[in-house]
């Protein structure tokens, strides 16, 4: 993993330095892209920067209407190193370094402030009062979900609370846009937002929807290897809710991060998580 540090000029003066950790970054105008640029010549989703080493880095032009402009001429792709930079209708935008990470989870990046911890006191959205993990910045001032990766942790500790994370209820419904922060190709796309109709039909008469201060209810005993194989037989998905069990909330796309980018919740969460299972007679 790489860090980018660009600086953005407008009108010959410096507005910000930032620095950004994907592998590969999205310019543009609007605010989900990682490197937002206020300029009404950018599209809203302009370029991106795709970093495959220090030494080969790309800059690509989605096809914009004003385009990207490299030495004078506009450019469709063309290879960009440090020291240089490229024009977004009035914005100059230079790529000021590169810097790699050592160790993906060992520490915060060079020069970033982080939450570290994963572990929130609430919902980004709300106060429930139900402790929330899984929520990562952009756009919101979150953890950053890179800072949790550990390729250490133990695989069968890992595909517990991978199956773990699938358990939870239905507490919150959003028309969000989920993306992987990995950048691994696995989106959900946001829906028309809920309504007390969707609400009526998702849950039957019989069954209210799930509360949010109880244990979750024991199931019909299943091994952890016949949930897993459960699981892994549906679509994966980043989803748009968020799911609970009643101390916890998290968002669906959880699992994902845990399941194949490796990253692990605190050790809170991870023994509470193999405590309920054991309860649940899941082994």
């Amino acid at each position: 993993m790489f860090g980018l540090t660009f600086s953005i000029h407008q009108n010959g003066a410096l507005v910000r330095r930032e620095t950004r950790w994907e592998d590969i970054v999205k310019v543009g105008r609007d605010a989900k892209a990682h490197l937002r640029i206020d300029d009404e010549r950018a599209s809203r989703l302009h370029a991106i920067i795709e970093v495959a080493s220090p030494s080969d880095i790309t800059l690509v032009d989605l096809g914009s209407e004003a385009g990207t402009i490299v030495d004078g001429a506009r450019v469709n792709k063309c290879k960009i190193r440090p020291g240089e930079h490229f024009q977004i209708g009035s914005t100059r935008i230079e790529l000021v370094k590169v810097e790699p990470w050592a160790a993906a989870g060992s520490a915060a990046p060079p020069g970033e402030e982080v939450l570290r911890t994963m572990i929130l006191d609430h919902h980004p959205h709300d106060t429930e009062g139900l402790r929330a993990l899984g929520y990562w910045a952009p756009p919101l001032d979150l953890p950053q979900v890179h800072h949790f990766v550990d390729a250490s942790w133990d695989a069968n500790e890992r595909d517990a609370v991978f199956a773990y994370l699938h358990l939870g209820e239905v507490v919150r419904l959003s028309g969000g846009y989920s993306w992987c922060r990995f950048n691994c190709g696995l989106v959900e796309r946001g829906f028309e937002p809920i309504t007390d109709e969707d609400i009526d039909q998702l849950f039957s008469d019989e069954e209210e929807p799930p509360g949010r201060t109880s244990d979750p209810s024991p199931a019909t005993p299943i091994s952890l290897s016949e949930l897993l194989r459960e699981i892994r037989a549906k679509p994966e998905t980043m989803g748009s809710t968020c799911l609970s069990d009643g101390h916890f909330i998290w968002p669906v796309g959880l699992a994902h991060y845990v399941d194949k980018h490796l990253v692990r919740p605190p050790e809170e969460f991870v023994r509470h998580a193999l405590q309920q299972l054991l309860l649940r007679g899941i082994r």
